[in-house]
């Protein structure tokens, strides 16, 4: 076998090999499993709100204040005065970032048909369900004090409700970097080569920095809170899309030369 019989062997085994992955790049649900993910944990999420909007679940109380990690001891200073602002903007970006789960899609079934538009809405909302059951599950679980409980036992006007100790980790943080972590996965998905996937992976960096900043300056959160719901959030909302990719299937290839023979595989990746 000449030479150039070889290179033309090597092409089209990477040309198999690059059509393989390139038929692999597709997004697929599973009705039963999606829809009973994102019911359950939707389900799970409100129960447990509702649970903590109350008194009924006695809250852990704040204890001394150097006995908090180092990194959160600054939080706990200061007065509970003014402190609103901060907060609304962090409740702002949370809800904002539930509306581009609901916009984005919309844009999908524009630009690249009525399904696909349908399989990112199941993605958004199934990221949100799951980092949302999970997070509350880990709040009621742990029961730490949030840091405006301290400044109050401080000033004498704290109120034992269940929510005041539901700190770890941060619910705003971990949703709103969930969201954007599937946005940004999808956007690299479909338009790598463009600049819209670089401009989300900027504005979830942002979003998602600028809510922790906010819910740790409105005394909502400790710093190590928004560090948890962050890297939470973005874990789920980056293996939700990439779980729905096609699953690999590898197959043995052979080709047979003029001194030999060579084994390999091929496949969708």
């Amino acid at each position: 076998m000449t030479s150039r019989t070889r290179a033309l062997t090597v092409v089209l085994a990477a040309t198999t090999v690059f059509s393989a992955t390139a038929s692999a790049n597709e997004l697929r649900l599973d009705p039963v499993t999606d829809s009973v993910t994102i019911a359950t944990g939707a389900l799970f999420t409100l129960s447990i709100e509702a649970l903590s909007r109350g008194k009924e679940l006695r809250p852990q109380e704040p204890g001394d204040e150097d006995d908090l990690f180092f990194l959160d001891r600054s939080v706990v200073r200061g007065s509970s005065a003014d402190l609103t602002g901060d907060r609304f903007l962090s409740d702002a970006l949370y809800v904002a970032a539930f509306a581009a789960g609901i916009f984005k899609p919309v844009l999908t079934g524009l630009e690249e048909g009525a399904e696909q538009g349908w399989i990112d809405l199941a993605l958004y909302a199934e990221s949100a369900a799951i980092n949302g059951a999970i997070t509350e599950l880990v709040k009621i679980a742990v029961r730490r004090p949030r840091p405006i409980a301290y400044i109050r036992v401080r000033e004498g006007t704290y109120d034992p409700e269940t929510n005041t100790a539901l700190s770890f980790w941060s619910g705003h943080t971990s949703s709103v970097a969930a969201i954007g972590a599937t946005m940004t996965y999808l956007e690299f998905y479909r338009n790598r080569c463009t600049a819209r996937p670089w401009i989300s992976l900027a504005a979830w960096a942002l979003a998602t920095a600028v809510t922790g900043v906010a819910r740790v300056t409105s005394r909502n959160h400790f710093i190590t809170d928004v560090i948890a719901g962050a890297a939470f959030g973005t874990g789920v909302g980056l293996l939700v899309p990439h779980l729905h990719r096609r699953a690999s299937r590898i197959r043995p290839t052979a080709a047979v030369l003029d001194r030999g023979a060579t084994l390999g595989v091929a496949g969708e990746l």
